[in-house]
């Protein structure tokens, strides 16, 4: 028996509102961490200046 998988085809954004704050989330295709972390990371931190807190998942 073979596991199977689904991938991202193209990055994503959402939105969370509960009691006043705001949680978003991103979800980009990529094939390492090092991708994420030098490219598309970035460019999230430089867009939200006033985050409070960041919290990063990567799967593998």
């Amino acid at each position: 028996m073979y596991d199977t998988y689904k991938t991202l085809a193209k990055p994503s954004e959402g939105l969370f509102k509960d009691k006043g704050s705001k949680f978003l989330s991103f979800a980009f295709p990529v094939d390492s961490e090092d991708e994420i972390r030098f490219s598309e990371l970035n460019r999230i931190e430089e867009g939200l200046k006033k985050i409070e807190g960041l919290k990063i998942s990567y799967i593998n």
